[in-house]
């Protein structure tokens, strides 16, 4: 370890703590001349070079080593979290607003392009740009083509725009084998799809490390357990305006009297919802989280996720924790608005609940009920989330840079 600047305190603490770790003194010449001496005087088969305000992700190394071994490069790079005064932040990004000058010059100028839905009507793909669709879910609800009446506000406007998308599309990524022929058939692209789970489960996938930093950036209290409610949106449940509207159907003074003592409840509503989100009159219980940047992270430190239809279902699926499904209109969601793609009451891992006195019930005694859906749930997760391994993104990277 060579430190520079003001870091060797850290450094010769993080030595004396550590017998691994070698310390390495030099006069400040800044990262250059403490790397060069690193590479002098090295003795293992590889080098890394990670600066001292740098946190890695969890099994960093072990990824990294996998991509030379696969790969047969000399030098492989990832991205680190960077920790500074305001706390913990991804490094070398560059965050431009949707629909801003800015936005739209960096969507001009870049040769990748990926993104997780159709893009605005204003984007022309230029020659050499490779689009990479996501998507953003693995699909109970049917999508694209495949609804047959459209109830959306734009109504089967939104059909003609989503062929124009596809049109542009280079590549479609798919979370598991049960999506692909249904991603094909809904968007009817006769192109490329990527079978190679979701980079953004990588992290859900290895583990809970870091959910402590992020107990502590949400001001939630030690002990105390989090129920992340994240519903989908209603196609037919808008205002004038065209953005949708947000059906509160918990009852969040009984849910603050009955869990309120052991449990912090996080409401998280979908990105097509009016700014009508409300927490209610119970700041230590109920929190709006629907402005949080990163619902992985939200996932990361959830003990109990609610939901309904919506994809998030097969995400947290990979944590292995429970699922509680508040479905009080499954029955017009599923035969008069969207329709679904398999038997959901059949398969669902966990309990179909039709009110909120049954979700506090359950959420009281979710331990119980995992136990009770323990075959289910593992029969799921084994149907939609094998390729969710932690490597997803790896093999994102090598067909969408080296393909």
């Amino acid at each position: 370890m060579v430190p520079f600047y003001n870091n060797a305190r850290l450094a010769r603490a993080r030595a004396a703590a550590d017998p691994r770790f070698t310390l390495l003194q030099t006069p400040n010449g800044g990262p250059g001349r403490a790397r060069n001496l690193g590479v002098e005087r090295a003795t293992g088969e590889f080098l890394a070079f990670v600066d001292g305000d740098d946190m890695l992700p969890p099994h960093a190394y072990e990824t990294l080593l996998h991509t030379l071994e696969s790969s047969g490069s000399d030098f492989v790079s990832g991205a680190v979290q960077r920790i500074g005064t305001g706390g913990v932040h991804p490094s070398a990004l560059h965050v431009v607003l949707s629909g801003t000058e800015e936005y739209f010059e960096a969507l001009a100028r870049c040769r990748y392009v990926v993104s997780n839905d159709d893009m605005q009507p204003e984007f022309r793909k230029r020659d050499g740009q490779v689009y990479l669709q996501t998507w953003h879910g693995t699909p109970l609800k049917k999508i694209g083509f495949d609804i047959g009446k459209p109830q959306f506000a734009s109504g089967t406007a939104y059909l003609d725009h989503l062929a124009a998308d596809v049109a542009k599309w280079d590549l479609l990524l798919s979370q598991n084998p049960f999506s692909t022929p249904i991603l094909r058939r809904a968007f009817r692209f006769g192109g490329e799809i990527c079978e190679y789970g979701y980079p953004r489960n990588d992290g859900l996938s290895r583990g809970c490390e870091g959910a402590a930093l992020l107990r502590e950036r949400l001001c939630i209290p030690d002990g105390k357990r989090v129920v992340l409610y994240a519903p989908t949106w209603r196609d037919n449940q808008y205002y004038a305006s065209g953005r949708y509207r947000f059906d509160l159907r918990l009852d969040l003074d009984r849910a603050a009297q009955a869990l309120g003592r052991d449990h912090v409840l996080l409401i998280r509503g979908h990105h097509h919802l009016a700014n009508d989100v409300r927490a209610g009159f119970h700041p230590d219980f109920a929190r709006n989280v629907t402005a949080y940047p990163d619902i992985t992270d939200l996932l990361t430190i959830t003990d109990v996720l609610i939901t309904d239809y919506s994809s998030v279902m097969f995400d947290f699926a990979v944590t292995g924790r429970p699922i509680l499904f508040f479905t009080y209109d499954l029955a017009s969601y599923r035969d008069k608005l969207r329709g679904f793609y398999f038997d959901f009451e059949a398969e669902a891992p966990g309990p179909l609940l039709a009110t909120s006195d049954e979700v506090l019930a359950a959420v009281a005694g979710a331990g119980e009920i995992a136990a009770g859906y323990r075959d289910s749930y593992q029969t799921f997760a084994a149907k939609y989330c094998p390729l969710d391994d932690g490597k997803a993104g790896a093999r994102v990277c090598d067909r969408l840079f080296q393909g």
